[in-house]
């Protein structure tokens, strides 16, 4: 019964409103669709095969659902299951499902499904379409590779707001934005620009774009054009925010945690009038990104801003191409003033000891201890260069290695 329904898949450019898409789509009760599980990248970091057995996949999923995303979770939005009989039913159907048998990746992608079904107590005859919601875009592959007949909802928007929210979070946390988060970041628009260079996929047929700007613009519209598109029956429940235990979903918006950690600070925060308003989003991003970095988004991704629309502050001539590498390229600003102020004493150089010595590189963390500082600090400036290199030169078409746990 599950192999016979649509699959779609759920992802978008980083930071782009794919959580609020989820909550609109949430209550819908022709669609199932799940708390954001992300099975494909659960399935990687497990270090799973394409097959594997039933009772290890049982093991991974039940501590993964149990111990992160079960009752006893503090994140409302990632809460899988609601109740400890909902976790025990949810078990019991998966392990029935899988047995012990070598079950593929697909199998176990729909005995998930099912599981869910059976532990929500929802009809699967009143299921037209399973939307999995993958949050970051580096599963493109798996997900053809599994189901050939599958489409995918993109969600996108102008990347200096994306990454001006993600970016200012950091810094806000961190005193300046660190180099694994503008290196990660930046990354997952590369893959997500990928994805719409695959001639697998084809727009409105099996890939639909959702502009954030547009849904907010007109939510009632864009949602109907989803609706025709997905072929489920319009109804206001797709203009609803909800989780799925009911309660009030939070606006999930970096500048209005007033610089504290916790997520559910919004849970219960004032969201101004017109904050979505194109202008009032613009402001921010723009009070947040520096030129070099306005001009280095606007370059690299010259073709998205044409191909959606979006206006550009600079030129996009050769020279400023030129820079917008360059930008890329070099440690960012505000990390470079960080290493400096607190040179010699710089956390950097203990983190790549401790990572040595995790790689059993011990020779080279002996010698990484006797080198001068100056040379440790010009090598975390050719590390950081040379990392973006590889990013801006590596294939999109595999999973990138930071996102895969070695064991």
């Amino acid at each position: 019964m599950m192999k016979k329904k649509k699959i779609i898949f759920l992802s978008a450019f980083l930071h782009s409103g794919v959580d609020w898409v989820h909550s609109l789509l949430d209550s819908h009760p022709q669609v199932l669709i799940t708390p954001a599980l992300s099975f494909y990248r659960c399935w990687i970091r497990f270090n799973f095969n394409e097959f594997e057995k039933g009772q290890k996949i049982y093991n991974e999923f039940y501590k993964y659902i149990k111990n992160n995303i079960g009752p006893n979770s503090k994140n409302e939005q990632k809460i899988f299951l609601h109740s400890h009989e909902e976790l025990n039913n949810f078990f019991l159907k998966f392990s029935d499902l899988l047995k012990n048998s070598l079950i593929s990746r697909k199998d176990a992608f729909l005995h998930i499904h099912e599981s869910y079904l059976y532990a929500k107590k929802i009809e699967t005859d009143c299921v037209k379409v399973i939307i999995a919601h993958e949050h970051l875009p580096f599963y493109k592959n798996l997900f053809k590779n599994d189901f050939p007949e599958s489409s995918l909802i993109l969600v996108l928007r102008d990347p200096r707001a994306a990454l001006a929210g993600i970016w200012y979070r950091r810094t806000k946390l961190f005193g300046h934005l660190p180099d694994y988060t503008f290196n990660m970041t930046m990354d997952c628009w590369f893959y997500a620009t990928n994805i719409l260079k695959d001639k697998f996929y084809k727009q409105k047929d099996n890939l639909y774009l959702l502009k954030n700007e547009a849904l907010h613009n007109d939510l009632r519209n864009e949602m109907k054009k989803l609706a025709i598109w997905l072929k489920i029956n319009f109804n206001d429940s797709l203009l609803i925010e909800s989780f799925a235990s009911g309660k009030k979903v939070f606006i999930d918006s970096a500048y209005l945690l007033s610089g504290k950690p916790n997520d559910q600070v919004l849970l219960n925060q004032e969201v101004p009038n017109n904050y979505f308003k194109i202008e009032n989003v613009t402001a921010r991003w723009k009070s947040v990104l520096s030129r070099q970095q306005i001009i280095m988004v606007e370059g690299i991704f010259s073709a998205f801003f044409k191909k959606f629309g979006y206006k550009k502050i600079y030129n996009d001539n050769l020279y400023n191409k030129i820079l917008s590498i360059v930008f890329f390229i070099i440690p960012q600003k505000a990390l470079l003033n960080y290493w400096v102020d607190n040179y010699p004493n710089i956390d950097a150089f203990g983190r790549v000891y401790e990572r040595l010595n995790l790689q059993k590189k011990t020779f080279s963390a002996k010698i990484w201890i006797l080198l001068p500082n100056f040379t440790k600090f010009l090598s975390l400036i050719l590390y950081s260069s040379f990392s973006r290199i590889k990013i801006f030169l590596s294939s999109k078409e595999k999973i990138p290695s930071y996102d895969i746990i070695k064991k």
